[in-house]
């Protein structure tokens, strides 16, 4: 390779810049270096949009801990009776006997412990987006995804379009297959929106995440 060509590619990696998530095909903004949210923060967002009421919505955000109360509250309400407002804050307050009531509540309403984890702070995030929403994360010219289907290469094609429009036709990508630990490198666009797996055999790597 010539220094043209070397400079070339540095130049296109340049234009490649941000993190994003791939989801149903279409990408959202996901590096909070530059933005108000990155990777995490989606899916935490989306576990609390999963389970919160709608009077808990409030628009860009979701009023978690208000939620949480308001369920602890109907959890006292059903084994004790009634309990007016004010003194349900007092007693919400004084206890985490209290404030741990929505826990059960919540698993009633289907949620797992991972998933109790997330909304409130723990655990891993970005593997759940990869591994049980099936979003692709997306860094500059590297993609992550949990399987590499016909499907999965569709979606990332859309995405890294919606990303990166005409540039990505002159680009070459690597993707990292979470469930195989494989990574697939400098692989053009047009294979990827070919959207077939067996196409991309010959650029199988040993495993590596970035």
């Amino acid at each position: 390779m010539n220094w043209y060509q070397k400079s070339s590619r540095i130049y296109q990696l340049a234009q490649l810049r941000g993190e994003w998530w791939i989801i149903d095909g279409n990408v959202v903004f996901a590096d909070n270096d530059i933005g108000d949210i990155g990777h995490e923060g989606y899916v935490i967002d989306h576990i609390k949009r999963k389970y919160a009421y709608d009077e808990f919505d409030r628009g860009e955000w979701v009023d978690w801990d208000e939620f949480k109360k308001q369920l602890s509250k109907e959890a006292y309400e059903e084994q004790n009776g009634d309990i007016d407002d004010a003194m349900w804050d007092k007693l919400y307050k004084s206890s985490s006997e209290y404030t741990n009531l929505c826990i059960a509540k919540l698993k009633e309403m289907g949620a797992t412990d991972i998933e109790l984890a997330i909304a409130d702070g723990y655990g891993d995030a970005r593997e759940y987006g990869l591994q049980e929403l099936g979003w692709k994360r997306v860094k500059a010219d590297n993609i992550q995804t949990q399987t590499l289907t016909h499907d999965d290469l569709k979606d990332i094609a859309n995405g890294l379009w919606d990303a990166y429009q005409e540039e990505c036709e002159t680009e070459t990508f690597n993707i990292e297959v979470s469930g195989t630990k494989t990574i697939y490198r400098d692989i053009p666009y047009h294979l990827i929106a070919d959207g077939s797996p067996s196409q991309l055999l010959d650029y199988a790597d040993v495993p590596y995440r970035f």
